[in-house]
């Protein structure tokens, strides 16, 4: 009967099939350092009576022939001027408004989507930088302070409105 059986546990299977990957991944590292043991040579050892001679970083002393470049020593001219068109400029050299310009810009920053939080807000949102306050914490003090002043706001109507009425 399958009704009174116990049905697998997605979660155990899942832990059961990852132990059995890292178990055949063990098998293959002892096999892969076993073989390398094998295969591995005796280490290289340097006399240490003389010291290993470096090569000299000089070119002169070591007898190499010293190759020169050619240098160019033509004196810099200024480069040439840009050629700007005189129509977006007006006679004091001041950039025009250029109104197309403009509203392009201003519908760029319309349509721009708003980014990822940054991890800042994260951090400011949890509490995690020491010195300022949690997010939360300060939600709830605007939160008090406006139900605060909601309360005063209807306890002055209520007695305007109550003043109003006792003199009708």
């Amino acid at each position: 009967m399958a009704l009174f059986q116990r049905q697998a546990d997605p979660i155990s299977e899942r832990e059961r099939a990852l132990e059995r990957e890292m178990r055949a991944l063990e098998d293959q590292i002892a096999a892969l350092s076993d073989e390398a043991k094998e295969t591995e040579q005796l280490p290289r050892v340097r006399s240490t009576v003389r010291p290993r001679q470096l090569p000299a970083r000089n070119p002169f002393a070591s007898g190499q022939e010293v190759v020169f470049e050619p240098v160019d020593n033509e004196v810099i001219t200024d480069p040439e001027p840009l050629d700007v068109e005189s129509a977006h400029y007006n006679e004091n050299g001041v950039k025009k408004l250029d109104l197309v310009q403009v509203w392009s810009r201003l519908q760029g920053y319309l349509k721009r989507s708003p980014g990822s939080q940054s991890k800042f807000v994260n951090y400011l949102a949890a509490g995690s930088i020491q010195g300022i306050r949690p997010l939360r914490y300060e939600r709830r003090i605007a939160r008090n302070r406006f139900l605060v002043m909601f309360g005063v706001l209807v306890l002055v109507l209520f007695s305007v409105f109550t003043m109003l009425q006792g003199r009708f």
